[in-house]
């Protein structure tokens, strides 16, 4: 049925139309929510979508699905839980692999709703939706979740098909013991500062220790002997004292240990970084005496640490002489383990303050275990190259996992933006499972991307599952990037994976190219907000290889890597074939963008003008799909006028962090470049906006950005209409 308004006597008055669906019914509404239009051609209402399934509840015939659960050795808070979905017994219609390939049309068409059964929120991220900010919430096929708290917890998940409607539910019951429990008696040493001989609230039957001096140093082959006779140690430091450098070495080979380091009493405790002691790191875990050949702990938790270093970003660079020390980092390991790292934060930090550099040289390196959760966790002010998060190694091994939850890497907004910083907040390299959730991060690196995922793969056979929801970041060449390495290091050929983006809010600033680079396919972006703000084109006309300079100003600056900066797409797939011809399954697998909602402020005078495309032409990939999306700013094909999809909302999402480009060698703040405060502006359809109601075809997002399910007649882009 269509439904066609022509008369401009029409315009804003009363039109009873009723419409019937599915026992649904809607109207009376204006010609204007209908699309009308008060000029002389004519302007179709476009014809009523089909209904989305219905809400989630029993009965639904998606046959039975069950959760997979994979848990820390001792399975004591704070405790990472990873769960996946076993779908083998389901009878959902959308297929599974096909042979000889990794990507898995289920694990992108389904819809997995989680509740982890925790409650609060994470109290590091700042920017993100506060939709997003619920640790009962999760969303994808392969989560994980960290429990703080001990107790017995009921993990419900729901699975839904779109296209047919079918559901399947599934719940699995989880229990996370008691530390004090697990770590019991002479198991638990706390330690307080000199002078402090009062240990109220130690645990029952630990060992307590008072220092002789400022410093704590705990080695193997010290602190550990002396308190030997099991394999598992926990050392707890007095909640709100003041300590001298705390630096403790775990360089094991043999019978690793169960190692926690976390407070007594309430609240956190804060150290300040060893700086030349320990090589500036709070916890170092090196292969040392045997090396390689048993590079493994076993599980390694801490919790409630808070470090801070002596770099200042704000007048600092990584060259700056007497830097060398100045720490930052929490833990550094090149050991496998499982790694609990939970509501610990650095800040002003020259190197990694979350690192883990795990061997590859061990050809039994896939027999160890290397799962990583860093959670509700924290660094600011930083300094130096991936001065938030570094994971690499880990695709040596089959079931290799990491999950970062509730988590803000964050940039001082007033910190040195040129020269050879390199500062991308956060590096993976590759694991065969990434879970991302309700975590942000900002960084004024003008020459490096941001959150950098698979970023170098070294196999394309370990079937890569990367689920990313409710993220948030500003800034950075590329703020979201899948296999950049992909071009010059690792596998160096385009391979397909599974990567999920559920809900993201990107703001790039005056150095952003693309929202999203990937060379991978099998990729499904959905319900994204993108925005390149209203700021001058990043460019370096003066820049050429013989003009090298590094005393001279930025225009001069060998330090300086940008030429003509301009925005140019908001997806750029790049096929890579330096190695060889992908495999048809790399060139078939799709590369599936909708319901998402990107805009540029900038002028196409201001942007060289470059008409910015939607997607990137001519990518070499075979299955590139647009659907439902709202572009908005003047891309390819538009003339610079508003939308069409307006109106469209001016509500604020979050204050834009970047106050300008402040320069390399003369340290000035060129505010010019700085981000509007009013970029951040929602964008959702509205009142009369084409959007609403829109004849939708190909995929559509169930919910919105903010999990809002889509009523039945959806809108387009990342948001429903308030």
């Amino acid at each position: 049925m269509k439904i066609r308004l022509t008369s401009k006597a029409l315009s804003g008055k009363s039109v009873t139309l009723i419409l019937e669906q599915d026992g649904r019914s809607a109207g009376p509404l204006t010609v204007a929510d209908w699309g009308g239009t008060t000029q002389a051609e004519e302007t179709p209402a476009p014809p009523s979508p089909a209904p989305p399934p219905p809400a989630p509840g029993p009965g639904l015939d998606g046959g039975i699905v069950s959760i997979t659960v994979d848990r820390t050795s001792l399975r004591c808070a704070p405790d990472s839980v990873r769960l996946g979905v076993d779908l083998s017994n389901s009878t959902f219609d959308t297929p599974g692999p096909a042979p000889g390939a990794n990507y898995d049309p289920r694990l992108h068409e389904l819809v997995y709703i989680w509740d982890t059964g925790d409650t609060g929120e994470w109290s590091a991220p700042e920017n993100v939706l506060a939709e997003w900010n619920d640790k009962s919430k999760g969303r994808g096929p392969w989560i994980a979740h960290c429990y703080d708290a001990p107790g017995t917890y009921t993990v419900r998940l729901t699975v839904i098909e779109p296209s047919s409607g079918k559901q399947a539910q599934a719940t699995a019951s989880i229990t996370v013991e008691d530390p004090n429990d697990v770590y019991a008696g002479a198991e638990t040493v706390c330690i307080n500062p000199p002078g402090d001989d009062n240990f109220t609230g130690a645990p029952d039957g630990a060992m307590t220790v008072q220092m002789d001096g400022v410093s704590v140093k705990v080695r193997d082959q010290s602190w550990w002997n002396s308190v030997k006779g099991n394999t598992k140690r926990r050392f707890l430091l007095k909640a709100g004292a003041t300590y001298g450098p705390v630096a403790f070495e775990l360089n094991y080979s043999d019978d690793p240990p169960h190692f926690y380091l976390g407070t007594y009493g309430s609240g956190t405790v804060h150290v300040p970084t060893p700086g030349a002691v320990n090589r500036g790191r709070v916890i170092t875990m090196q292969p040392r005496y045997r090396g390689y050949e048993t590079p493994e702990m076993n599980d390694v938790r801490v919790t409630k640490v808070i470090t801070t270093g002596t770099f200042d970003p704000t007048t600092m660079v990584r060259e700056t002489p007497g830097t060398d020390d100045v720490g930052g980092e929490l833990i550094r390991t090149d050991k496998y383990g499982d790694f609990v790292i939970s509501r610990c934060g650095t800040s002003n930090n020259k190197t990694t303050p979350f690192a883990f550099y795990l061997p590859q040289g061990n050809g039994n390196s896939q027999d160890f275990r290397g799962y990583i959760h860093l959670n509700d966790c924290y660094a600011d002010n930083f300094g130096g190259q991936y001065s938030g998060a570094f994971a690499s190694g880990h695709d040596a091994m089959i079931e290799a996992t990491m999950a970062v939850t509730g988590c803000r890497f964050r940039q001082d907004p007033h910190s040195i933006s040129g020269g050879s910083q390199w500062r991308a907040p956060f590096r993976e390299n590759g694991h065969h499972r990434f879970y991302l959730a309700c975590s942000e991060a900002f960084g004024k690196e003008d020459s490096n991307t941001g959150w950098k995922i698979i970023n170098t793969p070294r196999r394309s056979d370990i079937n890569h599952i990367v689920n990313i929801w409710g993220i948030a970041i500003e800034g950075n060449l590329a703020p979201l990037d899948f296999g950049q390495n992909n071009v010059v290091q690792g596998t160096k050929i385009s391979f397909d994976a599974n990567i999920i983006v559920d809900g993201g809010l990107i703001l790039g600033d005056y150095s952003t190219t693309y929202f999203i680079q990937t060379t991978l396919s099998g990729v499904t972006l959905r319900n994204i907000w993108a925005t390149c703000p209203n700021v001058p084109r990043f460019a370096n006309e003066n820049f050429s290889e013989e003009n090298f300079d590094k005393s001279s100003e930025e225009s001069q600056s060998p330090y300086v890597r940008y030429i003509t900066r301009t925005f140019r797409s908001g997806i750029e797939p790049r096929l890579v074939t330096t190695a060889g011809q992908p495999s048809e399954a790399a060139l078939n697998a799709p590369i599936s963008v909708y319901n998402c909602t990107f805009s540029m402020d900038r002028p196409i005078a201001e942007n060289g003008n470059y008409r910015s495309k939607k997607v990137l032409d001519n990518s070499g990939f075979n299955n590139v799909i647009e659907a439902n999306n709202i572009w908005d700013g003047p891309w390819a094909g538009q003339a610079e006028a508003p939308n069409p999809d307006a109106p469209l909302s001016a509500s604020q999402l979050f204050t834009p962090r970047n106050i300008g480009w402040k320069g390399y060698v003369t340290r000035l703040l060129r505010t010019e470049f700085a981000t509007p405060t009013t970029a951040a502006r929602a964008r959702a359809p509205l009142a009369g906006s084409a959007a609403l109601g829109a004849a939708l075809t190909g995929p559509t997002a169930i919910e919105d950005i903010s999990g809002k399910l889509r009523p039945v007649y959806p809108s387009r882009g990342a948001w429903e209409a308030p």
